[in-house]
């Protein structure tokens, strides 16, 4: 049999960790069964299973959770929203206009914004949910709605705060540009059949207003079909331009 220890090495809250192989054999005379084994000191391997995993789970930039994170913990919360007949919200933000700010005022200055939206987007979700950095500028945030019946209007709110705590962020070259965001939203677990479609449905909310600055749109089931009729419509187009129609 396996077990692990960690055990503190010292006053400087230096830990170690052993596996502990052992071996129980019959009971001897008195009754006391022999058990044998030994340590073996796996620490240099769990740091580099912790490495491992913080490169799978964890954004470089903003060290919040990433994509793979987000699908991950999303899933999860799907389940449970199901299994539990409760309610959680899906928002997926754009900061507004972020190439200008990489080809304007460098890409360290670009650094800068994500690792501070990707903390205020963290205040919001402390008192239940969690954020992550999708891609570039793209983050998305989870949010339990802690309502009997859900509260519609908890996305809105929610994404207000983020705005007033974005417009105050002040420093450096930075400090004379206004910083806003865009965001699309879904319900979990109603619309969809997963957490990946949900999340799909508030990129389509948010793709609605690609262009517009400060733009907010929940999930409407209207919008899907309105997004593949488009796509039906520019095939057609295509075909027809092909045909001299």
């Amino acid at each position: 049999m396996t077990s692990q220890l960690r055990i503190s090495a010292g006053a400087d809250k230096h830990y170690v960790w052993y596996s502990y192989h052992y071996h129980e054999n019959l009971a001897n005379g008195d009754g006391m069964p022999i058990i044998g084994g030994a340590l073996i000191d796996i620490t240099t391997e769990k740091r580099k299973d912790a490495t491992i995993e913080r490169l799978a789970y964890l954004d470089e930039i903003t060290e919040i959770a990433n994509r793979n994170k987000l699908m991950q913990d999303g899933e999860e919360t799907f389940r449970i929203c199901q299994a539990m007949g409760s309610y959680c919200w899906i928002l997926v933000l754009d900061i507004d206009r972020f190439h200008t700010i990489n080809d304007s005022y460098g890409y360290e200055n670009g650094d800068k914004v994500l690792k501070q939206f990707a903390h205020i987007l963290c205040k919001h979700t402390a008192s239940g949910g969690f954020a992550a950095r999708v891609s570039a500028d793209n983050f998305a945030m989870v949010l339990h709605d802690y309502s009997d019946y859900g509260d519609d209007e908890l996305p809105g709110r929610t994404i207000g705060h983020i705005r007033d705590d974005l417009q105050q962020l002040s420093f450096g070259e930075l400090s004379n540009l206004a910083l806003s965001c865009s965001a699309g939203f879904a319900r979990i677990p109603t619309d969809g059949n997963s957490f990946h479609e949900v999340l799909e449905h508030a990129e389509f909310a948010l793709a609605m207003g690609k262009g517009e600055l400060s733009y907010v749109m929940g999930y409407d089931e209207r919008m899907h079909h309105e997004i593949v009729s488009q796509g039906k419509m520019e095939k057609a187009l295509v075909r027809a331009i092909e045909g001299d129609q």
